[in-house]
């Protein structure tokens, strides 16, 4: 294989204008660019990432611990996170934890010892507290579910407002009788939707029925399951708020083998949905939700880990983005 000090020669010019080209780390003059390209390309070179690693310092690699990656939600995280990595020259290493502690504590574990330079990371539940004793000096950047006390940057969305701006639409339009369907409030996420959602219903002094109120995981099967034990209790209500789109699509299933019509008979609504996703192809155009910018997410993570790793800004940084909104029928089923 070629060498950097066979293509420097044949390009004639020094090893370090080939090192800046390949690192990106300095001014190249474009015709010159050009050249080691063309020279790079011919011999097929591959740049020895261990190599460069031992120089620079870094690996360009990060990991990006997720909880499922078969949702579009996670999905659409990691296509933000690697279409904004791309344009930093790294890769990445995704991890798979599939909400288990533990799991998660040996995937931070391995890519600590993979020298990762930083780590997105969209945590477990609120009890994996080794979290904060396991990722040590490796700049970290928390997607979604964030904790107040850790020393971390993190990304999220209004949970708070966006729960509140739903149920206040829902009251807008007649509704009183209210199922809220929402995630456990061991989550972050969770616990801030149910405060978002109380606090609208409080506010219009509607007192909320204990029997229409469900916590449940963020799973189609845990929407489903919440919808029949509140169908079950034959208690009124005219209205849904799930905790997020595949909660409410478990509520929908629940909802039509009981031989009931969404939107005539119930109104369903969520707290986020997701733009261009297989989502909006396999579930009607019913339901009434934030749009939750998570590829947006993915991205900006990337641009705050980035600048920790590059020393440009300190941890604990905190950035929440805003929602768009769409609104289908909120006026029938009353």
């Amino acid at each position: 294989m070629v060498t950097i000090k066979e293509i420097a020669e044949e390009a004639g010019v020094s090893v370090s204008t080939v090192s800046r080209y390949l690192n990106k780390s300095g001014y190249v003059k474009k015709e010159t660019a050009e050249r080691i390209k063309r020279i790079i390309e011919k011999h097929n070179f591959v740049r020895s990432n261990i190599a460069r690693s031992l120089v620079l310092q870094k690996s360009h690699t990060i990991g990006l611990v997720l909880p499922h990656i078969n949702s579009p939600f996670f999905a659409s995280v990691a296509t933000g996170v690697e279409s904004e990595i791309k344009k930093h020259d790294y890769e990445m290493i995704i991890c798979h934890t599939r909400e288990d502690a533990e799991a998660e504590k040996r995937m931070i574990l391995t890519l600590r010892e993979r020298r990762v330079d930083g780590i997105i990371l969209l945590p477990t539940e609120r009890s994996t507290i080794h979290i904060d004793l396991k990722i040590g000096d490796i700049p970290t950047v928390f997607i979604a579910r964030y904790y107040d006390d850790m020393p971390y940057s993190a990304v999220y969305v209004d949970n708070v407002g966006g729960s509140k701006r739903i149920i206040n639409l829902l009251i807008q339009h007649g509704h009183r009788d209210i199922a809220l369907i929402i995630g456990r409030k061991t989550y972050t996420s969770g616990k801030q939707r149910w405060e978002g959602a109380l606090q609208a219903l409080e506010e219009a002094n509607i007192t909320p029925n204990p029997a229409l109120m469900k916590e449940c995981s963020f799973t189609a099967e845990g929407g489903y399951k919440a919808m029949k034990e509140i169908l079950a209790t034959n208690k009124k209500f005219t209205a849904v708020f799930a905790g997020n789109h595949l909660i409410s699509a478990g509520c929908m299933r629940a909802i039509f083998e009981e031989g009931l019509s969404v939107p005539d008979d119930i109104v369903m609504t969520a707290f986020e949905g997701f733009e261009d996703s297989f989502a909006e192809f396999i579930m009607p155009e019913i339901v009434t939700h934030n749009i939750h910018p998570s590829r947006q997410m993915g991205a900006e993570a990337v641009k705050i880990l980035m600048k920790e790793i590059n020393g440009e800004i300190q941890p604990g940084q905190h950035l929440m983005l805003e929602m768009g909104l769409k609104i289908q029928s909120l006026r029938k089923a009353l």
